[in-house]
Formats: C-alpha cells, structure tokens, sequence
C-alpha cells in the first residue's frame, strides 16, 4: 500500500481536478490531512478505528467543536475516497448520508458542545 502521504497528496489532486473545488477549500484539506498524518507519524495502522478515535480526542483537546467537526468531515471525505479506489478495506468513519457528522463524533466518544447555538 502507498504511504499515507501519497494518499493525501492524490485526494488533494483529485478534489482539485475531479471535483473542482475551490482553492480555500483545497487549502483546508490539505491541513487537515496533513495534521491526520503528521499526528500518525509513529504509529503503525493510520487507518485503524483506534487511530482516528486518538486523533479525534486529540483535536477536542486543541479546537472548539465545530473546527473539529470541519476536520472529522475532511477525514471522512478522505477515507470514503480511499474506500471507493479500494485502496482502504474497512473505512474507520464509515460513511452514511443519513447520519451527519455530528452523529459520527459522538459515536467514536467526541462531545459536542457549541457554546452558542448556530444560526441556521
């Protein structure tokens, strides 16, 4: 299997060329996944549950809830890629357009709490 770096730099190459998103956009991946990949630079399955869980927990030490909850969406988006190339045979944040985000980070232990409710 290709390093983890790799990954990220063909899903940031394809989200710019298939998907054409825009560059700020691009820029927030980009972050995002390489703080997933910095954080598993040490450890041997950057793609096991008890990874993500880790670096989830790890991002509510750091971020307010809805920052975290931008990056938990990046990392899905990513695994969900990962999973539709086969290169990923269990997606640690499986993907289901019925449950949002919010729903997966409190299934893998996140508390979600805005400190003000958010205008719709």
């Amino acid at each position: 299997m290709k390093t983890l770096g790799r990954n990220i730099a063909e899903y940031i190459e394809y989200c710019a060329y298939r998907k054409y998103l825009d560059s700020k956009t691009l820029k927030a991946y980009r972050i995002n996944m390489n703080q997933y990949a910095t954080f598993c630079a040490g450890r041997k399955d950057c793609f096991g549950k008890r990874a993500v869980d880790d670096f989830i927990t790890e991002l509510y030490r750091q971020y307010k809830p809805k920052t975290v909850r931008r990056k938990i969406a990046s990392l899905k988006a990513f695994f969900r890629h990962l999973e539709y190339r086969e290169l990923l045979n269990e997606n640690p944040l499986p993907f289901d357009p019925d449950v949002p985000v919010r729903a997966v980070c409190a299934k893998v232990g996140g508390r979600i709490r805005p400190s003000v409710p958010l205008p719709r």
